[in-house]
């Protein structure tokens, strides 16, 4: 049969002591003889008593509690990241709190508003799709630090943004590809509306206009989770390509899918790049070449950073750099 559960109020009349004495006690208070300190600690565990954590933290105004709030735990990068995170935190006094918006804005809103009053020291986010599409940034407050990565946004100069070399790594993508001898290039993608997207594009974009070569905008496709396979199939039947780059997971499965679908071998007669985790890269027939954006230093860099700001120390912002890994 469990025992029961002691409160210090509870605790201080079996003692005859006062609350104080009991709560100086079992924080080893100088203050507290030897012999005292020795009783209440003694009948606390037998009364399996547990202090109270967050009258604890809201006293001291401080939790040890980091937040993570990302969109979805389903994407591998983000995985990746949590991991990194979870591996920085392992050797300090910090715990992880992760939160899912779903990619919506309201919600992260609504996650914004209640951690930042008392429940974490500070967050690490990763925006919501709807956040990015609508430029909705105001429910970000500088009353606790936060540090953004991947879906960041410049303008907002109270906090701290973790960059990547998106635009560069799909540029020298398609400078691979181009000199591997291809030249007609799809670009297919469904995350558009975020700022990783843009650049990504802008990547694409800029290693055609340094070739001088002219891009076919009916190649571009910017689709939806929900339709982008379908619409990946309908654009190799009606047009002739030997490059894709695709720039998130699902597109990337969506042109290996209608590849094999429409009989197109991939590595002779169409070479495909595009994002995804190492072991579902590691696992298609034929393997598929990716970006690696290295995730997990992401997450440790955010935990690095974020732990300086707290204990006040000076920060080193490095840029994680995307890798092409040939496969």
């Amino acid at each position: 049969m469990p025992k029961p559960t002691m409160t210090l109020k509870q605790l201080a009349g079996i003692l005859n002591v006062s609350v104080s004495t009991i709560s100086k006690a079992l924080n080893d208070s100088p203050e507290i003889s030897d012999a005292t300190r020795a009783r209440v600690k003694e009948v606390a565990h037998f009364y399996n008593y547990q202090p109270n954590r967050i009258a604890q933290n809201l006293k001291s105004g401080k939790t040890n509690i980091i937040a993570l709030i990302i969109p979805s735990l389903q994407n591998f990068f983000f995985n990746d990241v949590l991991n990194g995170i979870e591996e920085a935190l392992r050797e300090t006094q910090y715990h992880l709190m992760i939160n899912l918006t779903n990619e919506s804005s309201a919600k992260e809103a609504q996650l914004v508003e209640t951690l930042s009053h008392g429940l974490v020291d500070g967050l690490i986010i990763a925006m919501a799709e709807e956040t990015q599409k609508q430029q909705a940034f105001d429910h970000f407050s500088p009353s606790k630090p936060i540090v953004f990565f991947d879906r960041i946004e410049e303008n907002l100069n109270d906090f701290v943004n973790i960059k990547t070399n998106d635009a560069i790594a799909v540029e020298n993508a398609v400078e691979y590809l181009m000199d591997k001898g291809r030249s007609t290039f799809a670009l297919i993608s469904t995350i558009h509306n975020l700022n990783v997207g843009k650049e990504r594009k802008a990547g694409f974009v800029k290693a055609h206009n340094t070739h001088e070569k002219a891009i076919a905008h009916d190649l571009i496709l910017e689709s939806t989770k929900e339709n982008v396979s379908a619409q990946t199939l309908a654009l190799l039947k009606e047009n002739k390509v030997d490059g894709i780059i695709a720039l998130d997971e699902e597109s990337s499965i969506a042109a290996v899918q209608a590849c094999k679908t429409l009989g197109i071998e991939r590595n002779r007669d169409i070479d495909v790049i595009g994002y995804a985790s190492q072991k579902l890269a590691e696992n298609m027939t034929p393997q598929l070449s990716t970006i690696d954006q290295h995730g997990d230093r992401i997450g440790k860099e955010s935990v690095q950073i974020l732990l300086d700001i707290l204990q006040l120390k000076d920060y080193d912002l490095t840029h994680i750099k995307s890798e092409l890994v040939i496969r």
